[in-house]
């Protein structure tokens, strides 16, 4: 019987033999598919991050401006718009209770450019002029100006 079960088992590796291996070299090609695969979507998703980032600095900015305009128009006082290159921020300052004034911080790839240095609110209103943001990422540019007495923004895109 043992020698049956031998005669078997060579059978049997005799036919394994016959058989396609899943080779070393076969594998490293299908890994090497799969992690390109699977890396496909991180690529994209950095620029996705930046555009992302830049449309809610835009919407932050926005809102930011009208509420220190009517925070301007319901106390009478000036508030101030100030930009700093260096920092990549805008602070809305407030002359009269500084403890109330912030800094909005802007993406790395957005500069913003102003006509004069700061921004004077008074009593709710300004100055006609141009604001500029510029995309470094997009090279895109988006302009809002101001209206003249009611400070309402209108945006121009580019």
């Amino acid at each position: 019987m043992t020698v049956m079960k031998l005669k078997q088992a060579m059978s049997l590796l005799r036919i394994n033999k016959l058989c396609p291996a899943f080779t070393l070299i076969e594998s490293l090609i299908s890994l090497t598919i799969v992690c390109i695969v699977l890396l496909l979507p991180t690529i994209n998703y950095h620029q996705q991050l930046e555009l992302q980032q830049e449309k809610l600095a835009l919407l932050a900015f926005q809102s930011n401006w009208h509420n220190w305009l009517n925070d301007s128009f319901l106390y009478h006082e000036v508030r101030i718009i100030s930009v700093n290159q260096q920092t990549h921020c805008l602070k809305f300052i407030d002359p009269n209770d500084p403890p109330r004034s912030y800094e909005q911080h802007l993406p790395r790839q957005l500069d913003c450019r102003l006509s004069r240095n700061f921004i004077r609110i008074k009593s709710g209103e300004v100055t006609p002029q141009t604001i500029i943001f510029v995309s470094a990422a997009t090279n895109q540019e988006y302009r809002f100006k101001v209206q003249m007495q009611w400070g309402e923004l209108i945006e121009e895109k580019t």
